[in-house]
Parts: structure tokens; sequence; C-alpha cells
């Protein structure tokens, strides 16, 4: 049985977008071009979703695959995703004013028990 060239590399990238949920841009030898997600695949054809329905793709009607990167988000996205989560949780407020503290210090004096048992 010949060895097909090709075969084992075009595996791996159609594999390797299945599971990362890549969107890819399949060109077909016909001159079409459908962009959409691999959902499944066999020895023959393509299972990818498109936004318009689900297509089944014969392996030998395509001529290129080119999967697309999912972008990274920029630093000032980032910043502002993590000040608008800062705002929503909410936070302990914890009062130092001198009156508080000076208030709770009395308030312990007041409740403290006296000792059980004999008293010298």
């Amino acid at each position: 049985m010949p060895k097909k060239f090709g075969a084992v590399e075009q595996n791996q990238v159609i594999s390797k977008a299945r599971k990362r949920r890549l969107p890819v841009q399949i060109f077909l030898k016909n001159g079409n071009i459908i962009f959409g997600k691999i959902i499944r695949y066999d020895v023959f054809c393509l299972l990818v979703k498109t936004s318009k329905a689900n297509m089944i793709i014969y392996k030998h009607a395509i001529s290129t695959i080119i999967p697309h990167k999912k972008k990274k988000k920029s630093k000032k996205k980032k910043e502002k995703q993590q000040k608008q989560t800062k705002k929503t949780m909410p936070t302990k407020k914890i009062i130092t004013n001198k009156n508080s503290i000076h208030r709770y210090k009395k308030e312990q004096k007041i409740n403290k028990k006296p000792p059980l048992g004999p008293q010298k």
C-alpha cells in the first residue's frame, strides 16, 4: 500500500483547529471560500459550522486551510476589566475613628465578667 504524503500533517492541523475551536478559512478548489469552525472530521470529509449552517466538505475538494489565532487582549483592556470587577466586588469597611475605638474599649471593660472561683 503506497504511503500518503501530507496526510499526517493535514490531520494534525485539522485536529488542533478542532480541539482549540479556532475559526478556520477553507479555500476550495473551485474558488469558494468557507469561514467557520471544524466540528468533526474523518478520513474523507470535514463537518464545518458556519454562520449560516453546518456543512460537510470533502477533503479532496479542499485547496487550503488557514486557522485563525484568537486575538490576545491588550494590557489596557485587561486593566479596564480588572477595574470593573473591583468596582462590582463588595468590600469591607474598617472604621478607625478614635471615638469608635474608645467606645469599643469601654464596652470591653463593661462586658468583662469577674473570674470564677475564690478571689484573693
